[in-house]
């Protein structure tokens, strides 16, 4: 690249980047987090169709992740690079990447747009339920879930909170919390969907070798 446009580039990238502070430093005087937004930076210097990160957020804190997984969408939709992220994070994957490919054993087992994970694969709800003081059978909610071998239940922490796993292809939703409120006077109830870390590790078990 000429000069005075590497120049120019370097300057965008650094307030982009947030790495004014920095910038001057030795590598080896940067922490984990400023080291990888240096690294990211550079690689776009040139301005890329495309850049390809290994386990970009591996070893960073709550914050420096977040940061950086900032960074990246920003390049994206800013500046129409195409990011190839390879991770083993989770939340990289939910947070970044509009499409997602499952590799096992070196053969693509999925390759689907990460919106439609949950919609395609998802089987199971998390509904969480606080009783209100008049519940005091619980013998009652104990015999009704017997029937139902998907279904699980257990205290959660020490707040007399019910934690009930529905697998909803044996027991509709719709069906289970029509039972659960005749049974069960309920003060609040919490509806959540598989996390998508459930669902990537179903799909590795059916596949395996």
């Amino acid at each position: 690249m000429p000069a005075v446009e590497a120049a120019r580039r370097i300057a965008k990238l650094i307030g982009q980047f947030d790495l004014s502070e920095f910038v001057a430093q030795p590598v080896r005087k940067l922490s984990l987090g400023q080291r990888m937004r240096a690294e990211v930076a550079n690689a776009l210097i040139h301005n890329p169709e495309i850049i390809f990160l290994d386990e970009p957020t591996i070893g960073l804190d709550i914050v420096a992740k977040r940061s950086l997984r900032e960074v990246i969408k920003t390049v994206n939709r800013q500046q129409g690079t195409t990011v190839f992220l390879t991770s083993h994070d989770v939340g990289d994957i939910e947070e970044v990447c509009a499409r997602t490919m499952i590799v096992n054993h070196g053969h693509i087992v999925l390759d689907a747009q990460t919106a439609d994970l949950k919609k395609d694969y998802l089987r199971s709800k998390a509904v969480s339920v606080v009783p209100t003081s008049a519940w005091l059978n619980k013998s009652a909610a104990a015999t009704w879930l017997a029937r139902a071998e998907t279904v699980g239940i257990r205290p959660e922490n020490k707040d007399g909170r019910l934690l009930f796993m529905v697998d909803t292809a044996k027991y509709p939703l719709n069906e289970f919390l029509r039972e659960l409120l005749a049974k069960i006077p309920v003060a609040d109830i919490t509806i959540e969907d598989t996390p998508l870390e459930d669902i990537i590790h179903e799909l590795y078990t059916k596949t395996k070798p």
